[in-house]
């Protein structure tokens, strides 16, 4: 038998079993029938804004799905199930992989509410005595096993949640694959705004996915699922999705490959003029190309750190892929730098795209219109030689 060890995690002291990492006994379990939805509700699916569902959407045995279909609304790039047969066998089949995923022995065990968040974990299964959140970035390490399982499970010693803050985001790294990643929720699931969230979702109560969050996996749930503007993208494991009738299904982009680059467009050179002394300039700029606006990462770096340092450059977003960076002046000093905005995809480790222009601080600009200072300085040279000839005729 193994003995067991304890491991600090986010601050957290926790339990596993030694030696227990990669060669974990973990499976995936089986979708079946819930295979091919992205999205599955119990109660109610709700939609507000343009969200993207790729997979199917189903519902059952409640019969109110509103906010897809229209100008203004939700897609499914799917097809969609209302209280029928194939909604409720793929709500029965994911009881049967909710029980599977909780018949596994847990590897590592939280026994307080737990914030995963800044942490990197290999393969295992994860055990939480309650809840569970995700603050800023988790990283799943596959240690290059593109085979190799990742199961989270909330509330063993009673039904707890699993959250994420704004912004949070799931990482992969070293070949581990979206739909090997499980979350087997005892109560709610909340995907707070702008968070990248990777995995297989089953709640045996509600999952809400706020405002420009961006799922690569599924959302399966017992009762009300809702969606605020997010895309749910189930094709990151479309290859294993059985045959049916006609052509076999294409596989669709996965975390870690580029499915669409993000552009920038052209920044011209900019100018801090001298006065005031604490001037500022507002960049715009608008970002395209890429399959999460929302969640990409934007950040701006200066070749001058001394001149321009990181403090003094702000970057806020607008609608959609517009965003505005606004550079402070340097209390005095003067000079040239470089300045490169990067855009990175947080679902593609190589996806990403920078552009630079140059910042120049301390130009000195006059406080008149050009053709003003034309005129001040022909009056002077007139009124200079009116003054000379009447010395002159004196």
């Amino acid at each position: 038998m193994k003995r067991k060890c304890l491991r600090l995690v986010s601050g957290v002291l926790v339990s596993l079993l030694c030696g227990a990492s990669v060669a974990s006994a973990q499976t995936a379990p089986s979708l079946g029938a819930a295979q091919s939805f992205a999205v599955l509700g119990g109660s109610t699916v709700t939609n507000t804004g343009p969200s993207v569902v790729n997979g199917d959407l189903g519902l059952s045995p409640g019969t109110s799905v509103t906010g897809f279909g229209g100008p203004g609304n939700g897609t499914v790039n799917g097809t969609t199930h209302v209280a029928d047969a194939v909604a409720l066998n793929a709500q029965n089949a994911m009881t049967t992989a909710f029980n599977q995923l909780f018949a596994q022995a847990c590897n590592t065990t939280f026994g307080v509410p737990t914030n995963i968040g800044g942490s990197t974990l290999t393969p295992g299964v994860y055990c939480f005595a309650s809840s569970a959140q995700i603050t800023g970035d988790l990283t799943l390490n596959a240690l290059g096993d593109p085979n190799a399982v990742f199961i989270f499970k909330t509330g063993i010693a009673g039904a707890s949640t699993l959250t994420t803050a704004p912004g949070s985001r799931v990482l992969l790294v070293n070949g581990t694959q979206a739909c090997n990643v499980f979350w087997a929720v005892t109560s709610s699931a909340t995907i707070d705004t702008t968070s990248t969230f990777v995995g297989n979702i089953l709640a045996q109560a509600s999952i809400s996915v706020n405002n420009g969050a961006h799922l690569f996996g599924r959302a399966l749930a017992k009762a009300a699922v809702t969606l605020i503007n997010d895309v749910v993208d189930a094709t990151v494991c479309a290859g294993a999705v059985p045959p049916g009738p006609g052509p076999a299904p294409v596989p669709g982009p996965t975390p870690g490959a580029c499915p669409t680059v993000p552009t920038i467009t052209t920044i011209p050179s900019q100018v801090i003029p001298t006065l005031p002394v604490n001037g500022s300039v507002a960049v715009g700029f608008t970002i395209s190309g890429s399959v999460i606006t929302d969640a990409l990462g934007v950040t701006a770096t200066s070749s001058d750190p001394t001149l321009v340092p990181q403090s003094a450059m702000v970057i806020t977003k607008g609608i959609g892929g517009a965003r505005v960076l606004t550079i402070f002046g340097a209390n005095g000093r003067s000079g040239v730098a470089t300045i490169t905005v990067t855009v990175t995809d947080p679902s593609a480790t190589t996806c990403s795209t920078s552009t630079s222009f140059q910042l120049t601080i301390g130009t000195a600009v006059p406080t008149l219109p050009q053709w003003a200072l034309i005129a001040l300085m022909i009056l002077v040279t007139a009124a200079g030689f009116m003054a000379l000839r009447r010395r002159t005729a004196g």
